[in-house]
């Protein structure tokens, strides 16, 4: 008999936790071995338990998934990842291509469909949707396209900026201050060198950090 895929799923949402928990535990093609909801607790984690698969989320209070996963195959070289997340721009959608990342689903993917990835990746496939972020290994290997000139949380931080909100409003919905969320608009503004918000959306789509 085939062992189960060992998983070890990362993310802070409960809905989406209470699903995925269901999903594993009543399907005796995986094991689940663990779920957390930080960076932090899952690279520990991961360490301990050492499962073939990560599914992660990208955006953690005290990191990102892409990171995480990084990080984690400095211990576990074999380690598979799976991002399934709300976020849809080919920014993050890039980022975790150039990390290794086998999948990038967005977070309305079906159960089924999540089952077949999983199981694909570990025959080393890759699923990146190219109907949802316009994304193939052709745009990777272009240099004039998606520049990798910000962090995850710069990203993160011009998708916001993107739907209108305030540094006040960014600082509170991603639990940082006033203050550090200003820091990193300046060195938005300095690596991308743009001097305004319309200037900043304009460069950030045409390099795919925005969906267009």
């Amino acid at each position: 008999m085939q062992k189960p895929i060992r998983i070890l799923i990362a993310d802070d949402h409960n809905v989406m936790l209470e699903g995925l928990k269901k999903l594993f535990e009543d399907n005796i093609d995986f094991e689940l071995c663990a779920i957390m909801n930080s960076c932090n607790s899952a690279l520990e984690a991961l360490k301990k338990h050492q499962p073939d698969v990560l599914l992660t989320d990208i955006t953690f209070p005290d990191g990102d998934g892409i990171s995480l996963y990084k990080d984690a195959r400095m211990h576990l070289p074999d380690l598979k990842a799976v991002c399934l997340t709300m976020h849809r721009e080919q920014g993050y959608a890039f980022k975790s291509y150039q990390a290794g990342v086998h999948g990038y689903l967005p977070k309305e993917t079906s159960f089924d469909e999540i089952i077949r990835v999983i199981k694909g990746v570990m025959l080393d496939q890759k699923f990146y949707d190219p109907g949802l972020f316009e994304f193939s290994k052709k745009h990777a290997d272009d240099k004039g396209l998606m520049k990798e000139k910000l962090s995850i949380r710069e990203t993160e931080i011009v998708q916001l900026i993107a739907e209108g909100l305030s540094t006040k409003e960014i600082a509170e919905k991603i639990h940082l201050s006033p203050y550090t969320v200003d820091t990193h608009r300046k060195n938005i503004n300095s690596k991308l060198n743009v001097r305004n918000v319309g200037e900043l959306l304009k460069v950030a789509r045409e390099e795919g950090i925005l969906v267009k």
